[in-house]
């Protein structure tokens, strides 16, 4: 079994209250685990995986940043 797949059910069960970040590798790399990181007022650092890195266009253009996530 996957990490990811139980990751949310660990989230949920700890007691987060004074944690200030959640740190983990890019085997947990999902947009969903991240919000649920967040809705529990702790910060996540989460690695990114290349697919994420390669899926994410960033362009600069004349000052105005535009992130779009395919």
């Amino acid at each position: 079994m996957y990490d990811i797949k139980i990751a949310p059910e660990l989230i949920l069960g700890l007691d987060l209250k004074e944690t200030q970040v959640v740190c983990v590798d890019k085997g947990y790399d999902s947009e969903s685990l991240r919000e649920l990181i967040k809705q529990t007022g702790t910060k996540e650092k989460i690695a990114n995986k290349k697919s994420r890195i390669v899926s994410q266009i960033t362009i600069i253009w004349t000052g105005i940043y535009i992130k779009v996530s395919i």
